[in-house]
This record gives C-alpha cells, sequence and structure tokens, in this order.
C-alpha cells in the first residue's frame, strides 16, 4: 500500500517561520569570540578600534601567562580569579579557573562607581 500527499493538504516547509531558540538545545552557553567581544569594548572606549585591539591582546596575553603560573588574580570589576585545578593535557593544559564577581548595588547609578577596592578581594 502506497502513500500519497495531495497537493491541497501539503505544507511548504520553507515558508514556515523558523524559532530559532527553540533549535538551541537549553543546555547550550552563549560564546562571545575575540572579535565581538573587541567591538563591546571599542564602543565603551574612546580608543580606536586597532589601539583597542593591541590593548586588549596584550592584556589577554598578560592573564593566560598570570593564570598558566597559578596566580590569583585581583581584578576589579572583573573580580578576583585563581586556578582551582591544573590538568596537562596533549593540545596544552586545561585551568579550572574560580572567579568570584561582586553584585552591583540594584540603586547604584554606575557599576564602576560601585567597583570594591582590591583588599576586598581577599582569599575569603
Amino acid at each position: 500500500m502506497t502513500t500519497s500527499i495531495h497537493a491541497d493538504t501539503a505544507t511548504d516547509l520553507t515558508d514556515a517561520p523558523v524559532d530559532e531558540a527553540a533549535m538551541v538545545p537549553p543546555d547550550a552557553k552563549l560564546i562571545t569570540r575575540k572579535k565581538d567581544f573587541l567591538d563591546r569594548a571599542t564602543a565603551r572606549s574612546s580608543l580606536k578600534r586597532s589601539e583597542m585591539k593591541q590593548a586588549l591582546d596584550a592584556i589577554l596575553e598578560e592573564l593566560g601567562e598570570a593564570l598558566s603560573a597559578e596566580e590569583s588574580l585581583a581584578l576589579p570589576p572583573l573580580g578576583k580569579l585563581r586556578v582551582g585545578r591544573r590538568e596537562e593535557k596533549p593540545d596544552g593544559e586545561l585551568l579550572i579557573v574560580r572567579m568570584r564577581r561582586k553584585t552591583p548595588s540594584a540603586n547604584a547609578p554606575d557599576a564602576a562607581a560601585d567597583t570594591p577596592a582590591e583588599d576586598e578581594y581577599d582569599e575569603n
């Protein structure tokens, strides 16, 4: 027995609206790429994009080296970072980094104004 679909009952799926949010698995995480991060940082500063790229590259390089050396970093307003666990892998190293962030006050006019002092990032 064969089944056929008649033209009057068939639906063209190419014209159906696509809910992209429904296509993303619920456990998927948002990934911000370096280019997008650079664009957002440039928009917040008075630097040219090329200047911001140089600064960002230098910052990321220093951040990576400090974490590889298992240094604890107190970087307000980002937070306090420390390496919790480290494993050597064939293609590099795996660093499990713990980060503690202060929650900005809900009534603070500017999050930067509510940045905690560096001494507030002690090993508690």
